[in-house]
């Protein structure tokens, strides 16, 4: 990497001008010797003298090795502050090449994992967040090694005056700046990785500490989806935690949005299956708050072809359920029904009878008794039995009980398309008759069917009469009609050919 040259933390490329490997070769053992005899203070001191040397002469090598032996003696020797300061310290320097930086962050990134007291571990992370953080400063940063201070230079000639204090050694310099001048920041693209795996560790102990709704927003910061260093099942990993805090906190706006970072594709590739469970867990608790019932059948059945759960009957057949359950409790529109007959169309229905015949009855175009269904589903459906066990569907909870009242509204609306397929006209206390609702009921039901377009009705409300015949165009009405007389006429001269034919045959016998 030397030898190609090192980027520096202002983004210039440079090449290395001389080798200090032998010096640092030499150095660093005596100095990990006098820092074991508890001389860390002066030891730091000559390694940060010979880091400058290195740093000088954009040795990148040498410079790593320094930056990382000099965080070594510090954490070996349990000074925490020193470790603190010297991380910002070095981070920080003028000129600093960013692969080195690299390398220490890496370094104390081990250090995060093996530290047990809390309070350390906690100021550790905080200190590698605010050194990777790559946030502009509008000020320099104070040399601690003789340098001048590295001044704020602006490119821009305009005339909007920014005054700012900049040391330089021990006075302080007024300064005229352009308002949209560029000012010197800290990229820090190389350690994005390190940061988002800081920041999902300080996420941890948030949560584990009972304060889950600053995990979720500690975890928020992080937008991994354009990390293009970090591998994509591990960003996948972040984005799912990203949901899980989102859900614990109950915020499912910001959940939606996340979730759409996610392309489902990436789930057909191998070793994704329990990111492709824990997803569309995820989705399904989402899905369930918003009430969508049939994204949530979408979000079973992807679950029920994974080829993990394929291979544990008791896994597929408790998803299958699922998805014959809320394909059945989404409203009717063409893609509900559409997946209804798809799903009808597994073989593996026969192995769950009961779930089969009850997708039967909404593919069949005859009436429903709500009364009936109870009885013969009932069981099945609520509480299920030793070789059947039930699905948290229909469960003895406040959502259970919603959607055990939206299947009989989903009874009542089939019986109402059934009536309005059948039926050119009814009364309305026949259909009250036939649906076991009262008259009221029977017309709210009615109602929201015609405003959702799912069929055509007319009211009398003075006669109580339903007309579910729809209104012809006239010309449309005209072209019926003779496409039927001419249906008519075609079968009379049929029929009158055969009658002929018979007598014929007839008279010559």
């Amino acid at each position: 990497m030397a030898d190609s040259g090192s980027e520096r933390a202002d983004g210039r490329i440079v090449k290395m001008e001389v080798d200090y490997s032998a010096t640092v070769d030499q150095r660093l053992p005596e100095c990990e010797k006098l820092a074991k005899e508890g001389r860390l203070q002066e030891v730091i001191e000559t390694l940060l003298s010979l880091e400058k040397q290195t740093r000088t002469a954009s040795d990148m090598v040498s410079t790593s090795r320094i930056l990382v032996a000099i965080v070594k003696m510090c954490y070996e020797a349990k000074e925490w502050d020193l470790l603190n300061e010297n991380i910002i310290l070095l981070s920080k320097r003028r000129s600093q090449l960013k692969q080195a930086v690299a390398k220490m962050v890496q370094q104390c990134c081990t250090y995060v994992e093996e530290i047990t007291d809390l309070p350390i571990k906690l100021r550790l992370i905080d200190t590698l967040r605010m050194v990777t953080e790559g946030k502009d400063d509008y000020h320099s940063f104070p040399s601690t090694d003789g340098e001048e201070d590295v001044p704020l230079c602006p490119d821009d000639k305009q005339s909007t005056n920014i005054n700012l204090a900049v040391p330089k050694k021990k006075h302080y310099l007024s300064l005229s700046f352009s308002s949209s001048a560029k000012l010197w920041s800290h990229p820090t693209i190389y350690v994005e990785i390190e940061r988002a795996r800081l920041t999902k560790t300080l996420a941890t102990i948030k949560e584990q500490n009972g304060d889950v709704k600053e995990a979720a927003s500690i975890l928020q910061e992080l937008q991994v989806e354009t990390y293009g260093s970090m591998e994509k099942k591990e960003r996948v990993e972040f984005i799912l935690e990203q949901m899980r805090l989102c859900l614990a906190v109950k915020d499912y706006i910001r959940t939606q949005i996340i979730s759409k970072k996610i392309n489902t594709k990436f789930f057909q590739e191998e070793n994704t299956e329990k990111l492709k469970l824990k997803y569309y867990n995820l989705m399904i608790q989402l899905d369930q708050h918003e009430g969508s019932y049939l994204s949530i059948c979408k979000h079973y059945r992807a679950i029920y072809d994974t080829p993990c759960i394929q291979t544990e009957s008791d896994k597929w057949q408790q998803a299958l359920k699922s998805v014959v359950l809320y394909v059945i409790l989404a409203p009717f529109d063409n893609e509900q029904s559409d997946l209804v007959h798809r799903i009808s169309g597994d073989k593996k229905l026969e192995e769950i009878p009961k779930y089969k015949d009850l997708l039967k009855l909404f593919t069949t175009m005859e009436l429903m008794r709500w009364s009936t269904l109870v009885e013969d589903y009932g069981m099945e459906l609520r509480k299920g039995s030793l070789e059947s066990p039930a699905t948290d569907v229909f469960g003895y909870t406040e959502e259970g009980e919603k959607r055990w009242k939206d299947l009989k509204n989903r009874v009542v609306e089939h019986n109402i398309r059934i009536m309005a397929k059948y039926y050119t006209r009814i009364t309305m206390k026949r259909m009250a008759q036939l649906l076991d609702l009262s008259v009221d009921e029977s017309e709210a039901f009615l109602s929201n069917l015609v405003v959702n377009k799912t069929i055509f009705a007319k009211v009398d409300r003075l006669a109580g009469i339903i007309n579910f015949q729809r209104p012809k165009d006239p010309n449309n009405l005209l072209n019926d009609w003779s496409q039927k007389l001419n249906s008519l006429m075609s079968l009379v001269n049929k029929t009158t050919h055969l009658i002929a034919k018979e007598e014929m045959i007839h008279n010559l016998q």
